[in-house]
């Protein structure tokens, strides 16, 4: 169990990235360059968005990093730096409800893989629940905000409902 939650939480954002890749292939085929153009605008901006609000959160607020509280080990190599907000939680869960609005199944599936590794995080002891809670909270809003700005460039309705394929 003990290596099992170690390859989730340092390796298993791989499979995330790897699922959102074959969903841009995916949308590329089936909807066309416009539409890809779209989807990596919808990341690229998010992704700045997330990483601009994890920074300011990091320096509105401090969490020492759960081994360094407990005076432990933690079961992966980390700095004894401020734990909050988790990038691979961040990194994963974004990524996840960007895909949502183009598949609501690889979404929701991504988003469960999401919370997957955030928990072996804190089972690994290098992150605290709130550092999970506040990265997936960080994601939803700036998916949000991607969807919306894009939407107002492209003059492409914001969907209401994803398409469940």
């Amino acid at each position: 169990m003990h290596e099992l939650t170690i390859i989730v939480a340092k390796y298993f954002i791989g499979l995330s990235i790897i699922a959102t890749i074959a969903l841009l292939v995916e949308v590329a085929l089936r909807r066309g360059k416009r539409e890809i153009y779209i989807v990596v605008a919808r990341l690229i901006l998010g992704g700045i968005i997330a990483l601009i609000i994890a920074y300011i959160a990091r320096k509105l607020y401090n969490d020492p990093r759960p081994f360094v509280v407990g005076h432990f080990k933690p079961w992966i190599s980390h700095a004894a730096d401020n734990g909050f907000v988790s990038d691979h939680t961040l990194l994963a869960s974004f990524l996840a409800f960007t895909c949502y609005f183009y598949k609501k199944w690889v979404g929701v599936a991504l988003l469960g893989l999401a919370v997957g590794i955030g928990a072996a995080r804190v089972a690994a002891g290098v992150h605290h629940w709130a550092d999970i809670g506040s990265a997936i909270g960080i994601s939803l809003v700036s998916a949000l905000l991607a969807l919306y700005i894009v939407s107002l460039f492209t003059k492409k309705p914001v969907p209401i409902k994803p398409k469940s394929h």
